[in-house]
């Protein structure tokens, strides 16, 4: 929201997370649910580990390089690295991701600047 108002926003160094449009994640719990399986699964996409710096640069480069990144350090008590396996999902069910992270961030913009919320929208 932040990038498209073109606001400053801030990530984490040395941080890194497993991204998974909702799509996808939306498919991979129907899919659980429809074969009644039960249990404990990660919704991710091991294909898109990526540190949060690089994606932020997706993100501003997607809106068009207006907007300013900062970069800190992460608060002591902040997990790292969230990049959960997706092994017991894709062996429990027939599924892998489908949309890419830079085409979710595409997604993400166009229906962003399509339908404003919170008020933030692009301003150049």
């Amino acid at each position: 929201k932040k990038a498209l108002a073109v606001e400053p926003f801030t990530v984490h160094r040395d941080t890194s997370r497993s991204w998974l449009y909702i799509t996808d994640a939306v498919r991979a719990l129907r899919l659980l649910i429809e074969g009644g399986h039960i249990g404990v699964f990660n919704l991710s996409n091991d294909q898109e580990r990526l540190p949060t710096e690089k994606v932020a640069q997706m993100a501003v480069d997607a809106v068009g390089g207006y907007c300013e990144c900062i970069v800190d350090e992460p608060p002591a008590h902040q997990i790292r690295h969230k990049n959960y396996s997706s092994a017991k999902l894709r062996e429990t069910i027939d599924w892998l991701p489908e949309v890419s992270l830079a085409d979710g961030i595409q997604k993400t913009v166009e229906a962003q600047r399509a339908n404003p919320v919170d008020g933030y929208i692009e301003e150049r």
